[in-house]
């Protein structure tokens, strides 16, 4: 008897447990939530969560989904989980290879790595599908963004993005 109440128990338990599990979308809220009170740490937990779940199924709509990615490279970034974050993006990546944003999360990644190279060649690969960003958003600047610090005085740099700016 002890057994079978044991598997009663441990099977309402898992099946409360798969039913009360959150949506993407409820994740992507939540990882929000974290993120915009600094909390990167619980926002890129959560985000790895729903991005996890569209991995097994996707549901989440195309814009949502590509906030998700980018969201998620953002919070590791801040952590200084660089790594990671490059990884999630070149996931991005292999399913839109022209979104503007996840070439530019690579180039801020490889910034931060102090690979000069490999932050202009991914710039330049965002400043090509720069068109491709989602509506309402804006392509940012790489001499402004602080994550470009690093190469901001170097004249290269400059050179390099003022040129991109001119291409279309």
């Amino acid at each position: 008897m002890k057994i079978v109440f044991t598997f009663v128990a441990t099977v309402v338990i898992f099946a409360s447990a798969v039913y009360a599990q959150k949506t993407s979308a409820e994740y992507v809220a939540d990882g929000t939530r974290y993120a915009a009170a600094g909390d990167y740490a619980n926002a890129a937990l959560v985000f790895q969560r729903a991005v996890s779940l569209e991995m097994a199924n996707r549901t989440l709509e195309r814009d949502a989904w590509l906030g998700l990615i980018t969201d998620l490279a953002y919070t590791y970034r801040r952590i200084g989980r660089i790594s990671p974050a490059a990884v999630v993006l070149a996931y991005g990546l292999g399913q839109d290879r022209a979104y503007p944003m996840f070439h530019y999360g690579l180039a801020q990644c490889a910034a931060a790595r102090h690979d000069f190279d490999g932050s202009i060649a991914s710039l330049r690969l965002a400043y090509k599908y720069k068109d491709n960003i989602r509506q309402g958003n804006t392509f940012p600047d790489p001499l402004t963004d602080p994550e470009f610090r690093t190469f901001r005085a170097n004249p290269k740099f400059k050179k390099a993005v003022a040129e991109m700016k001119t291409l279309k």
